[in-house]
């Protein structure tokens, strides 16, 4: 067994076995973690496909028009918080 830290609660936990790239999830606070390194056992959040989530239907199309791409330096300017 090693013991692992969970990178988002820093609760400490035993893996039976690790290995590169295996997922787990913290028995605490259920974030997906993965391995990835072993000497010393180190892990990372897993790159899930709930990361990138979007509620577009497969038959919506996604287009910008060429409004949406037209900014000048004004329009910079208010979308920047000082």
């Amino acid at each position: 067994m090693a013991r692992a830290i969970c990178p988002e609660c820093d609760v400490v936990f035993e893996l039976i076995a690790p290995h590169l790239g295996q997922l787990v999830d913290c028995p605490a606070c259920d974030q997906p973690l993965e391995v990835i390194g072993l000497n010393p056992l180190e892990l990372d959040w897993a790159d899930t496909e709930d990361d990138f989530d979007f509620d577009l239907d497969e038959d919506e199309d996604f287009e910008l028009d060429d409004e949406d791409l037209d900014l000048d330096d004004d329009d910079l300017e208010d979308e920047i918080d000082y």
